[in-house]
């Protein structure tokens, strides 16, 4: 399987922790971090590199993985392997990273961190006081 990108949110764990205790439904968690990478996804795919048509195109593989504790975006299947030697390189056969899905995150960055901090305003305001 594919290598996922992911960014790191500081104190997300301990969010988690908080929320739990307070009673709040952690299963909405997973759809915050899908609508996260449903941002990206786009600038992803636009910005994957294009190689020959009898190859196919890395770009068509690009996808939102989505838990209760991260979004990643994943690129590659089992006929398109190189997803992650195009983003992070292959130093052995000298392959410099061409950091596509990086790029794309930081590009929208101003819009994904506005759906997240959304989100889990929304799951703060589920939570009911005893």
């Amino acid at each position: 399987m594919a290598d996922g990108i992911s960014a790191r949110v500081d104190g997300a764990a301990q969010l988690r922790r908080t929320l739990r205790k307070a009673g709040a439904d952690m299963s909405d968690m997973r759809q915050v971090h899908k609508r996260v990478g449903g941002v990206i996804l786009p600038a992803a795919r636009a910005g994957a590199p294009v190689g020959p048509d009898a190859g196919g195109h890395i770009g068509s593989t690009v996808r939102v993985g989505a838990s209760q504790s991260a979004t990643t975006i994943r690129a590659g299947n089992k006929r398109l392997v190189y997803g992650p030697r195009t983003h992070w390189g292959w130093l052995r056969r000298r392959q410099l990273p061409n950091m596509w899905i990086t790029r794309a995150a930081q590009s929208t960055e101003a819009r994904w961190t506005q759906v997240y901090f959304d989100g889990i305003t929304d799951i703060i305001n589920t939570i009911k006081g005893k």
